[in-house]
């Protein structure tokens, strides 16, 4: 499909590009990382996606997307 695609699509082009990267299996050593940053704490992920929300959004309360609550039970 995507070779279809490619003449009239430039993401289908780019895409086929990387296709390799999903099928190699890859990951990045942190050694170097470690050298530069010894002190380096990781923030944990529920307080970095906590962080992106305004403050007046509740993250277990369910919103329409014009910002009304949607009543449940």
């Amino acid at each position: 499909m995507m070779m279809l695609l490619s003449p009239f699509w430039e993401l289908a082009r780019e895409l086929r590009e990387m296709r390799y990267l999903y099928a190699m299996p890859h990951q990045i050593g942190s050694a170097k990382f470690t050298r530069l940053l010894p002190d380096f704490q990781a923030t944990d992920l529920e307080d970095v996606m906590l962080g992106g929300l305004p403050a007046d959004i509740d993250p277990d309360k369910v919103m329409r997307p014009g910002g009304q609550s949607v009543i449940t039970g």
